[in-house]
């Protein structure tokens, strides 16, 4: 009958609204300058124990190293004797995972940018105070210089 059918749409309105408040806030990302991220991503064992703002200086030297290991100034780029700075906007899922939101830049550099990135091994997830693992969002900034 009618009202049955309309409280069923009802139900699954209310289902879908509380189903999308729960994947949103399952999917929060958090800035990485946030207080509320208490520990930073690592690279290294997360089962060691680390000095305030230890982990911060990791994980930079972290993402700096795998950049380093992974960078290839794109041939083309060499050839047309493009350079400039990209910005990669990344997020670190609270498995680890990274995942490249965007890149700004020249598009055959920001296209080296994201392979970069994307190349990189899952991270030992950052926490927040109560040391849940928690999703983060940074911003890395890549130049690409040609030795004149």
């Amino acid at each position: 009958d009618l009202m049955n059918m309309v409280k069923t749409r009802y139900f699954i309105v209310i289902l879908w609204v509380a189903f999308s408040f729960a994947m949103r806030a399952q999917t929060k990302v958090i800035d990485l300058k946030s207080d509320e991220v208490k520990q930073f991503p690592l690279c290294e064992n997360p089962n060691l124990t680390y000095e305030k703002g230890e982990d911060k200086r990791l994980f930079a030297n972290c993402i700096n190293r795998k950049v380093m290991l992974a960078f290839s100034y794109p041939k083309e780029a060499m050839e047309k004797n493009i350079q400039g700075k990209i910005l990669v906007h990344y997020i670190i899922d609270k498995n680890g995972k990274i995942i490249v939101e965007k890149v700004e830049g020249e598009a055959i550099l920001a296209a080296e940018g994201r392979r970069i990135f994307e190349s990189f091994s899952t991270f030992s997830p950052a926490k927040n105070h109560n040391n849940e693992p928690i999703a983060i969002k940074g911003i890395y900034p890549i130049n690409f210089k040609l030795q004149q």
